[in-house]
């Protein structure tokens, strides 16, 4: 008897579901998926000196979907904990007010993108998050010409239970440490 796989499961070509076969591929399937994997990243030598001599940053977290918020998941945690993480680690976190004064005018951006789904009466979540540093920067061909761009940046996809969609924190925080990392590798403290 050959199993064949689908995206949601396995299937016996005989008649009748092997319940066993799918239960257990499906098992693999969601704790493989429940850490994320590394989608993006932008922290090399050169993206972590763009980080050099910036006073601060500000925080901004994208509103998360609806469904995700009535699941357990809310900005305004999200906003703490990074914020948080960020003043033990001895980085400033700007104003409004105190960015638009401060040279390249830097934005620590968190999105956290999720999308719902059900699977024998599991609800599960595939999640995109990133964690990027903007700044403005300026053409080199056209120095008056500014933009607001990532020059460090961090990102990641995977998958979980609604049960567990709070666990997109952790991952947040892990991703929030390796940009103080960056931070200190460019600003060393004396």
């Amino acid at each position: 008897m050959r199993l064949t796989v689908s995206f949601w499961g396995a299937r016996c070509p005989a008649q009748g579901c092997c319940r066993l076969a799918r239960l257990g591929l499906w098992g693999w399937l969601c704790l493989w998926l429940t850490w994320p994997l590394p989608a993006v990243a932008l922290d090399d030598a050169v993206a972590r000196q763009t980080l050099r001599g910036l006073p601060g940053v500000l925080v901004a977290v994208e509103p998360l979907p609806p469904e995700a918020v009535q699941d357990g998941l809310r900005t305004e945690e999200i906003q703490t904990d990074v914020v948080q993480r960020l003043q033990r680690a001895g980085i400033r976190v700007l104003s409004e007010q105190q960015r638009e004064q401060a040279p390249g005018k830097p934005l620590l951006y968190i999105n956290v993108t999720t999308w719902k789904g059900l699977h024998a009466n599991n609800t599960l979540y595939l999640f995109s998050i990133r964690v990027e540093l903007q700044q403005e920067v300026a053409l080199v061909r056209e120095p008056t010409l500014r933009r607001l761009a990532p020059t460090w940046h961090v990102g990641s996809v995977g998958m979980t239970s609604a049960s567990r969609l709070r666990t997109i924190r952790t991952f947040i925080g892990d991703f929030i440490d390796q940009f103080i990392q960056a931070y200190r590798a460019a600003n060393p403290q004396p």
